[in-house]
C-alpha cells in the first residue's frame, strides 16, 4: 500500500517533468535534437553513431553530455516554475 501511495504522490511530478522534457527537446537546435533522437529513440550504438557522423567517440560523448546538461537545466527550470 505504501508503494502505491508513494507512486501516486510522484506521478504528477513525473508528468510535469516529462512535459517539460518534451518542451525542452523542442527548443533544442535541430542538429542536437536529431542527435538525441538517433542515440536514444533509435537506440543507436555510440560507436556506430560516431562512425556515421564522422566524429570520434570522444567528440560524440562530449556532444551528448552537453545536450543532456542543457536538457537537465531546461527541465529543472521549467518544472520549477510550472504550477502544481
Amino acid at each position: 500500500a505504501r508503494i502505491a501511495h508513494d507512486r501516486a504522490a510522484y506521478e504528477p511530478i513525473l508528468a510535469a517533468r516529462l512535459a517539460a522534457l518534451d518542451g525542452c527537446l523542442g527548443r533544442l537546435p535541430p542538429a542536437d535534437r536529431a542527435l538525441i533522437h538517433r542515440r536514444y529513440q533509435r537506440n543507436a550504438r555510440p560507436d556506430d553513431l560516431a562512425a556515421e557522423l564522422g566524429v570520434s567517440r570522444r567528440t560524440l560523448y562530449r556532444s551528448l553530455e552537453r545536450i543532456r546538461a542543457t536538457l537537465l537545466d531546461c527541465v529543472t527550470r521549467t518544472a520549477a516554475v510550472e504550477p502544481d
